[in-house]
């Protein structure tokens, strides 16, 4: 009883102390050849190769004095050795890998001896570049013009409100009653200013002989100011500028080159300064009778501003 206590405890030792050895053998193996240590399968695989050694060390103590074992190990060594570096798919190393739970360890035992034996070299490949390309061009003239011209459109609006506060901020300089805004008058003002530009012709009467009484009567707008023995039914001012105020041009083939644009303050500016700068359109500008001002903008694709301006 006591002898078999003995061995028990012998076997356990033998376990521990192999299983501690292969543990260090296997961890180590894996620690070289694989990029992440799995414990799991360290300890798993460990466990694995300690049973079956110690289930191989049984074996031959009972049969040491039978078989020639002296002579089966060194033929084993030399077979190992053998198919250790065969180009075999299926060698040694690959099923020692799986046992080991190592992929590919052929391969990766191989690589590693043969660089340090400097049977082969590393060199890492980095990314080769080649010099970036980039389309683009500047724009042309015509891009920028048509560009200036859409911003223009987008505030139309705001030019000719901005027209009208500077016509009642002059008439407030001369004492006179400021204009109230007449939506309906500016309708009638935008489709003369739209009609000349696209009919190309400046002036009160349109090719077909449409008169700015034409105009009221179209719209059906009526305007009646009586002074004394005078009734007035309406009045007109019209102003034909640009959206710039200078260019820049090729002498020889005569191309533009660039323009000096105005702001849309500019164009108001000019637009009031203008009809000040002449007698009549100043008259109607400061007559006293008036009330109502309804202002009318276009603008061309050449950057030509046509502007109306109809009073009641």
């Amino acid at each position: 009883m006591l002898k078999k206590k003995k061995r028990e405890l012998f076997l356990i030792q033998n376990f521990v102390k192999l299983f501690s050895y292969l543990l260090i053998i296997v961890l180590t193996i894996h620690f070289i050849f694989e990029e992440t240590l799995k414990l799991a399968t360290i300890i798993s695989r460990t466990l694995i190769l300690t049973i079956i050694l110690l289930i191989i060390e049984e074996i031959y103590w009972k049969t040491k004095d039978i078989l020639p074992y002296k002579h089966l190990i060194v033929a084993f060594l030399f077979s190992l050795a053998i198919l250790t570096f065969s180009d075999y798919s299926q060698n040694f190393l690959s099923y020692a890998g799986t046992i080991l739970g190592i992929e590919n360890l052929d391969v990766k035992a191989r690589y590693l001896l043969e660089s340090q034996l400097g049977f082969i070299s590393f060199k890492e490949l980095k990314p080769r570049l080649y010099p970036p390309e980039i389309l683009a061009r500047y724009k042309t003239t015509n891009e920028i013009l048509q560009e200036k011209v859409l911003e223009f459109r987008n505030q139309q609006y705001v030019l000719e409100l901005k027209i009208h506060e500077l016509v009642n901020k002059v008439r407030k300089e001369y004492g006179l009653q400021t204009l109230e805004w007449d939506e309906k008058l500016a309708e009638i003002a935008r489709y003369h200013s739209k009609d000349m530009a696209l009919k190309n012709y400046f002036a009160h009467e349109s090719p077909e002989g449409e008169t700015l009484q034409d105009r009221y009567k179209k719209f059906n707008y009526s305007c009646r100011i009586v002074v004394g023995n005078l009734i007035y039914t309406g009045g007109e001012n019209l102003l034909q500028t640009y959206i710039y105020t200078s260019y820049y041009y090729n002498p020889k083939t005569g191309e533009i080159t660039s323009y000096v644009f105005q702001t849309v303050g500019d164009v108001a500016n000019a637009t009031v300064q203008g009809w000040l700068g002449s007698e009549g359109h100043r008259k109607n500008l400061l007559a006293e009778y008036y009330r109502k001002e309804g202002i009318g903008v276009y603008i061309t694709n050449n950057g030509t501003v046509y502007v109306t301006q109809n009073f009641c």
